[in-house]
């Protein structure tokens, strides 16, 4: 039997009439065949969206934090305001920088393109870094070129901000022009990323 033609026929009949009642007794069982399929597929499509669920609970949380030896970091993904927030303390070391960077490449997966990079370097012992550290610290602003990152606002100490480029940036993201900022509170980053593009009226 057709489902289709059984409710054109019967849509809008209340009762069966004498001369079709051998198609309803067909029917029924028909129907009830029906009825249990339909049944099993919201079965399965609940144990989808349970599955789903557990899924959406296994994602990376928004704030990470580790360390390694004498260096550590907290790292946090603001979907709001779309920015990365990233803070290092310590003295760094290959192996810490290895791990953070993995950490802020899996972090930064949750945040929308060209979202923002606030760094808080303060209490970073920057002296420390090497040459194979700043393969990692590379490694991170090649996927930010990638991922278009607006802004790269770093906090610093006054003292930080009179070393050029202390941390490397690789050549050819100073190519395409990403805005990198050096302030001295997490406030004033805030500021540049809130008021950027705005013209203050005379």
């Amino acid at each position: 039997m057709d489902l289709e033609q059984l409710k054109t026929k019967f849509r809008h009949k209340h009762e069966v009439d004498v001369k079709d009642i051998n198609i309803a007794i067909k029917a029924v069982p028909f129907l009830v065949k029906e009825i249990i399929k339909l049944e099993e597929d919201i079965e399965s499509r609940d144990r989808t969206i349970t599955r789903l669920k557990k899924k959406i609970k296994r994602q990376p949380p928004s704030v990470q934090k580790g360390q390694k030896d004498k260096f550590s970091w907290v790292l946090k993904a603001d979907e709001d305001s779309n920015t990365l927030f990233i803070q290092f303390t310590g003295i760094p070391n290959k192996s810490g920088a290895k791990i953070c960077s993995n950490a802020v490449i899996n972090l930064s997966e949750n945040l929308e393109t060209d979202f923002s990079v606030i760094s808080d370097l303060r209490k970073l012992e920057t002296e420390y870094i090497t040459t194979r550290m700043l393969f990692y610290f590379r490694k991170v602003h090649y996927l930010f070129l990638r991922m278009k990152v607006k802004y790269i606002i770093r906090v610093v100490s006054e003292e930080q901000k009179e070393i050029k480029d202390f941390i490397d940036i690789p050549d050819v993201a100073k190519e395409e022009k990403m805005k990198i900022f050096s302030v001295t509170s997490i406030e004033e980053g805030k500021n540049i990323i809130k008021n950027m593009g705005k013209h203050l009226r005379k």
